[in-house]
């Protein structure tokens, strides 16, 4: 393992093998591990308080700025969609956070905890 590169915020980590370099995210993937691994220890309902609602935020400053609303160019694409941007990169992670809660605790979340937040977040946009 080699340390080649400071990018975005998180050290990047490149495993050289067969002249193949593939990059290795240590801290944004244990960080991931560590808070599914806690969304399951606290339960649905301390889950979604202390880390579904900061993850709800984070999901939206991942498409606040002009720079994370540029298109991306090549293959990429972590969601398949038509019109790719940069912050789809960093908003990749939080979705498997909040979709752990998902497939843990089953579709009420969604119902329950999901919607009524993005109806804050919309009628907050709207009215401002």
């Amino acid at each position: 393992m080699v340390f080649t590169k400071f990018d975005s915020n998180v050290f990047v980590f490149f495993q050289t093998t067969d002249d193949h370099q593939q990059p290795l995210n240590l801290i944004s993937d244990s960080a991931i591990e560590s808070i599914i691994y806690l969304q399951v220890k606290l339960g649905p309902v301390l889950g979604c308080k202390y880390f579904g609602r900061h993850l709800l935020r984070m999901l939206t400053l991942c498409y606040v700025d002009d720079e994370q609303l540029q298109s991306l160019i090549g293959d990429k694409n972590p969601f398949k969609s038509v019109r790719p941007v940069r912050g789809d990169l960093n908003a990749k992670k939080i979705l498997d956070c909040l979709l752990s809660l998902i497939q843990t605790y089953g579709e009420q979340i969604i119902l329950i905890f999901y919607f009524p937040h993005i109806i804050e977040s919309v009628e907050t946009r709207y009215f401002n």
